[in-house]
């Protein structure tokens, strides 16, 4: 009598097999997806903003003066409302006293900033 030994398949196929059905049911479950803003191009305004304090106090937003905070407030007000990106730049000349810098800033985070970037001082213009 001769002895074969061949092997017994059928339980790796049925392993096979569960195997590929659980990863077909799960497949479609694990999908990762990127998280995208698409910026309202209709109302936002473009470029970055950036606040200068003057040596005399005088604080500049992107080309306008103001020499209140209070009307900084509300121009930074209008400029953040529709922005997606809250983020402004901040320069200051190397005389002015940092309480100053300080309240711009604070002034700044008040109307809605949500990033506030120091930028070098200001040399000389």
């Amino acid at each position: 009598m001769k002895i074969k030994s061949n092997p017994n398949v059928v339980p790796l196929c049925d392993i096979l097999l569960v195997l590929l059905i659980i990863f077909m049911v799960i497949t479609p479950m694990t999908q990762v997806g990127m998280d995208v803003r698409v910026p309202d191009l209709g109302r936002e305004e473009g470029g970055p903003v950036v606040l200068t304090i003057e040596k005399n106090g005088v604080i500049i937003v992107n080309n306008e003066t103001f020499y209140t905070l209070e009307a900084l407030e509300k121009r930074l007000m209008e400029i953040y409302k529709y922005r997606s990106e809250k983020v402004i730049f901040v320069q200051a000349h190397e005389t002015v006293a940092y309480k100053d810098v300080v309240k711009a800033m604070d002034v700044a985070k008040g109307a809605g900033v949500e990033t506030i970037c120091v930028m070098p001082r200001l040399v000389q213009r």
